[in-house]
C-alpha cells in the first residue's frame, strides 16, 4: 500500500519522518499536530531558527513521540500551486528540527481501526467500537453521524468523516487519539488553534458519558487531564515563563513579535488564574506579555 510520504511533495522531509505507527513505538505522552500548529511551527521555524528550540523547549517534546495522520500531511501540501520545492522551503526546517528532539510517525487511516483491534476480541467487536467512537466526536454534526451510522467498514468511516472538508482532519486526530488512549497511552496532547473543530468538540465530548466509558474516564477532569489541547499561545506564554529573569520587558515583546504573527494576533486567548477565575478575551502583544510578566500564577488554556 502507497504511503502519502512518496509523494514528490514530501521528499525533502522523508530523512526525518518514520511510516506508520505500531505498540513497539508505545510512549507514555503522544503528540499530534492538526494542519493550522504546522503552519505555525513552520513559521517560526523558518524565520527564526536560531530560537525556535525555545518553543520546542516548551513543550517538552522529549518526553514522547509525534503522531501526525496522513490527512493532516495531505493538508499541509494542499495547495493547488504546491511543488517540492516550495514544500522544502516552508516544512523542511520545521521536521528537521522536530526530529531532533523525538521520533515523528505519519499514520494511515487504517492505522486508528488497528490499535483498537488489537486489544478486542475479533474484528467485528473493534469496529463496533470503531464506528461508535467516530460516531460519538461528531454529534454536532448529523449529516456526518448518520454517514458513519451507515457504513459497514473502515473506508466507510473515513469517507464520513472526511466528506466535508471543513476540519475533516481534525476529525481524524479526534479518532486516532482515542485509539491511543483506549491502548494504553497515558496521555495525548493536541496542538490546535481551531476553535470550532477543536475546542469547541474536545469540550462537549468531555460532557459525554457514553465516550468516557469507552476511553475509561469516570469523570471529565480525568478525560481533560488525559487528552490535553494547547495551543501556540499556550506554547507561547510556556517560553515567556521560563525566560523570565533571562530577559528584559522589550526581550520578551520583541519574542512575541517575530512568532505572534497574523491571524495568531486575532485568536482569543484563553487563560486561569487560581483560585477559580477564566476568562478568554482578545489580548494584543503588549499585553500577552504583562498578563504572563505581572501575574506569576496565571495559565494560558488555549
Amino acid at each position: 500500500m502507497s504511503h502519502i510520504l512518496d509523494h514528490v511533495n514530501f521528499e525533502s522531509i522523508q530523512p526525518y519522518i518514520h511510516k506508520g505507527y505500531d505498540s513497539n513505538n508505545f510512549s507514555n505522552l503522544v503528540f499530534v499536530f492538526d494542519n493550522m500548529m504546522l503552519s505555525n511551527l513552520a513559521f517560526s521555524a523558518r524565520t527564526n531558527p536560531q530560537e525556535f528550540n525555545l518553543l520546542l523547549d516548551a513543550m517538552s517534546l522529549k518526553e514522547g513521540i509525534i503522531l501526525i495522520p496522513e490527512i493532516i500531511m495531505d493538508e499541509s501540501a494542499g495547495n493547488r500551486d504546491m511543488t517540492p520545492e516550495r514544500y522544502r522551503e516552508y516544512y523542511e526546517p520545521l521536521f528537521k528540527a522536530l526530529s531532533q528532539y523525538t521520533d515523528i510517525f505519519v499514520v494511515p487511516f487504517e492505522t486508528c481501526f488497528e490499535i483498537i483491534k488489537e486489544g478486542a476480541v475479533d474484528s467485528n467487536e473493534a469496529f463496533a467500537q470503531f464506528q461508535l467512537i467516530a460516531k460519538q466526536w461528531n454529534k454536532t454534526n448529523m449529516e456526518i453521524q448518520l454517514k458513519i451510522e451507515a457504513s459497514t467498514d473502515v473506508e466507510g468511516i473515513k469517507s464520513a468523516l472526511i466528506s466535508d472538508s471543513k476540519d475533516a482532519g481534525e476529525r481524524v486526530i479526534h479518532l486516532l487519539s482515542s485509539a491511543l488512549l483506549i491502548d494504553g497511552v497515558p496521555k495525548v496532547r493536541l496542538y490546535s488553534n481551531e476553535k470550532r473543530g477543536v475546542f469547541n468538540i474536545h469540550y462537549i465530548c468531555s460532557l459525554d458519558e457514553t465516550l468516557r466509558e469507552i476511553l475509561r474516564f469516570n469523570t471529565q477532569k480525568a478525560f481533560l487531564n488525559c487528552y490535553e489541547l494547547e495551543s501556540i499561545d499556550c506554547i507561547l506564554a510556556k517560553v515567556i515563563q521560563l525566560q523570565k529573569g533571562n530577559w528584559t520587558r522589550e526581550e520578551h515583546f520583541s519574542f512575541l513579535e517575530r512568532h505572534r504573527v497574523k491571524r495568531m494576533k486575532m485568536r482569543d486567548v484563553h487563560y486561569y488564574m487560581p483560585p477559580n477565575f477564566s476568562d478568554k478575551r482578545h489580548l494584543n502583544n503588549d499585553e500577552f506579555v504583562d498578563l504572563i510578566l505581572l501575574n506569576d500564577e496565571v495559565t494560558i488554556t488555549f
